[in-house]
């Protein structure tokens, strides 16, 4: 992924979630990333978030950490090229 796609993902806690909803369909990833003010990650924001927000009532004008999943799988480089460990983390994540 490249820099400026990634930027284009990344979104400020303060953001609503109407914005953090139009960066997630602009990518095209179906995912969106929540940074605080010093850069530092989180959580995350799916398209499948955002429906159920929307479902349950919330307001998509109030800020998208209403909704954030703050504990996200977090995969390092050496995790996606190793199948075993990946799938050794998101077992270990399921039963948290």
């Amino acid at each position: 992924m490249s820099e400026k796609s990634l930027k284009s993902i990344l979104a400020l806690e303060s953001y609503s979630i109407k914005d953090v909803m139009r960066m997630i369909d602009h990518s095209g990833l179906r995912v969106a990333y929540i940074i605080d003010k010093n850069r530092k990650l989180v959580g995350a924001v799916s398209d499948s978030d955002v429906r159920r927000a929307i479902l349950v009532g919330k307001d998509i004008k109030q800020p998208v950490k209403a909704i954030l999943n703050d504990e996200p799988v977090v995969l390092s480089l050496k995790d996606i090229k190793s199948n075993y460990s990946t799938r050794k983390k998101i077992k270990m994540k399921d039963r948290i």
